[in-house]
């Protein structure tokens, strides 16, 4: 008789779980520098590619990422009128997520995302920036593909 409430009693303690000290199982870690490249972005008859990358440094708490980008990065673009190059600002890495392998953020704001996956000191994926209408940019909104390497 004595056997159901030790059984009860580890059963209890298994459904509770161990103490994980904040971390998510599964969950890759990102933190640190990396170099961030953008390639074959299209839209609104242009295509743009970064020709220096974007040197990015992220820090990790658990399931989210918060950091910066630092200038430097050239995004150049080719349209029917022409090319144009222009530097990249620096700013701050936000709404930063990762969940296991899949990760999101925004350099700057919502308008410049990228979600895709990492793979041990690689990741990469989608890029879709959205420009402001009007004044210099005719661009619209941009989608191609995202790179980084951890340095």
């Amino acid at each position: 008789m004595h056997r159901l409430p030790v059984l009860s009693l580890l059963i209890s303690i298994l459904a509770c779980g161990g103490d994980d000290n904040g971390t998510e199982p599964g969950v890759t870690n990102v933190s640190g520098s990396w170099s961030l490249s953008i390639s074959n972005m299209t839209g609104g008859g242009a295509t743009c590619s970064t020709s220096t990358p974007v040197q990015l440094v992220l820090q990790q708490n658990t399931t989210t990422l918060v950091g910066s980008f630092s200038g430097g990065g050239v995004l150049t673009c080719t349209a029917p009128s022409g090319s144009s190059s222009s530097p990249i600002p620096s700013g701050s890495v936000v709404n930063g997520q990762i969940n296991g392998n899949e990760v999101s953020f925004d350099l700057g704001s919502t308008s410049f995302h990228q979600t895709g996956t990492v793979t041990g000191s690689s990741m990469g994926g989608t890029a879709t920036w959205t420009f402001p209408t009007g004044g210099a940019s005719t661009f619209g909104s941009l989608s191609g593909s995202w790179t980084a390497t951890r340095q």
